[in-house]
């Protein structure tokens, strides 16, 4: 039979998917003349005529990435309930965010399919933080997870956009290396 490693399966999820979102959205800004965190959400970047491709596929393995995090996160810390939980809804974030690259900006659905990708992925980051609860990390988690809808009440929409996008980056990061040090005691075999 063969053996997946989880672990690195959900740290590498949990890498890519920043780092390529990152890397292709600095390409589909550069590629859209005069965008701006001010007056641009994000998914405009997805109908440019120079930028759709970059950030359309962007979101595509991201979402992707996120959807295989959610496996790994439920074999790895298969314990807790939270995080089985945050698992799940990770998943329809994931799958939320591959359908925002499909269902670009100019679709009629795009708006809810964006709304329910940062419901989604906030209660999965919280969820998440709360299953660490024994780890002194668990606060940092939640931390974000609520930072992501306080950000869209607090400030202006577009520039709450990319705020709550980059905190979700850090949170990816983050539990990625909670993955990467995870004991092997957690792991599913």
């Amino acid at each position: 039979m063969i053996h997946m490693n989880w672990k690195m399966i959900g740290t590498f999820s949990a890498f890519l998917g920043a780092v390529i979102f990152v890397a292709l959205t600095i390409l589909a800004v550069v590629n859209y003349p005069g965008y701006s965190v001010y007056s641009n959400f994000l998914s405009d970047l997805g109908t440019g005529e120079n930028s759709a491709m970059f950030f359309n596929i962007a979101v595509m393995i991201s979402g992707t990435a996120a959807v295989v995090l959610s496996i790994a996160l439920n074999k790895i810390f298969n314990k807790s309930n939270e995080c089985r939980l945050a698992s799940i809804i990770l998943a329809i974030a994931g799958i939320s965010l591959v359908g925002i690259g499909v269902f670009t900006e100019n679709h009629p659905i795009h708006s809810s399919i964006s709304a329910l990708f940062f419901a989604t992925i906030s209660v999965a980051m919280i969820a998440f933080g709360i299953g660490l609860r024994a780890n002194k990390k668990s606060y940092f988690f939640v931390l974000l997870g609520l930072s992501v809808p306080v950000s869209f009440m607090l400030i202006a929409s577009q520039l709450a956009e990319h705020l709550a996008i980059s905190l979700i980056i850090i949170w990816s990061f983050a539990v990625g290396a909670v993955i990467l040090k995870a004991e092997e005691k957690n792991l599913i075999r």
